[in-house]
């Protein structure tokens, strides 16, 4: 189950990513990475998965009946800092007005 070539979770799953994607079907393909990257990203293959997802999520939010933005905010942690991906959704795209 856990092989890296075919019969392996992350390369079969990562399979079907493509396949959705090559028919532009961005958003399942977005979430069959998930699987792909499932349960962690322990190694490459599943880091790859989620760069993927990530990409394909972002093609899928054209097609969204609503705003939608990512943005990646520098959070201070025990003395470093760490990106952390936000995704805000809005029906206006009045972003700024309802921000803290």
């Amino acid at each position: 189950m856990w092989l890296d070539g075919p019969g392996g979770w992350v390369y079969e799953w990562s399979a079907l990513g493509r396949e959705y994607a090559e028919k532009g079907e961005h958003y399942l393909a977005s979430l069959v990475y998930g699987c792909a990257k499932f349960p962690c990203l322990a190694h490459e293959p599943r880091a790859v998965a989620l760069t993927k997802q990530v990409e394909e999520f972002l093609a899928a939010s054209a097609t969204f009946p609503l705003h939608f933005e990512r943005r990646v905010l520098d959070v201070p942690y025990r003395g470093a800092h760490v990106e952390v991906p936000v995704h805000i959704y809005s029906a206006t795209g009045e972003y700024e007005r309802r921000c803290c």
